[in-house]
């Protein structure tokens, strides 16, 4: 796998949520079938989905974590009633592409920390962020997401 460094900023419209970390793999794709029974309503919305997962506490089964289920929007979009906006201006970050099951993607973050130590970058303590595009089926094996890591 390949990592690249890119510049690049985030406007999203979508549910916040918390939990255990033990709990993601319920909660996340409740929160974003829920998000997509109304995506369509969300004004300016770009038909691409993205989850943010918040800095804090390195993961561990009871230790709770934030995440955001979104859709992009341009920068113009009003927000919708019970919904919440993620905007995160150009910044440093390392893209790597997952290409496989999502419930192997913990292998891609570890691919993915070990080439930024290997390269002299450092983590910054911003939201990770996974970008799900039309290559994306959470259970085929040849399904792809991008990742993009904060770094300084």
């Amino acid at each position: 796998m390949t990592c690249e460094l890119v510049k690049k900023g985030f406007n999203a419209i979508g549910f916040k949520n918390s939990c255990c970390f033990k709990d993601y793999p319920l909660e996340i794709p409740k929160t974003f079938s829920k998000l997509m029974e109304i995506a369509h309503e969300i004004p300016h919305e770009e038909g691409v989905t993205v989850a943010f997962y918040g800095p804090g506490e390195p993961p561990a089964p009871d230790v709770v974590g934030t995440y955001y289920a979104t859709v992009l929007v341009d920068d113009t979009s009003p927000l919708p009633e019970g919904m919440s906006s993620v905007m995160i201006p150009a910044r440093k970050f390392m893209r790597m592409t997952h290409k496989g099951e999502i419930h192997k993607i913990r292998e891609t973050y570890d691919e993915l920390d070990a080439w930024i130590a290997e390269q002299g970058y450092e983590h910054e303590y911003d939201w990770i962020v996974e970008v799900y595009g039309e290559k994306f089926s959470p259970t085929c094996p040849d399904s792809e997401l991008d990742i993009y890591m904060p770094i300084k």
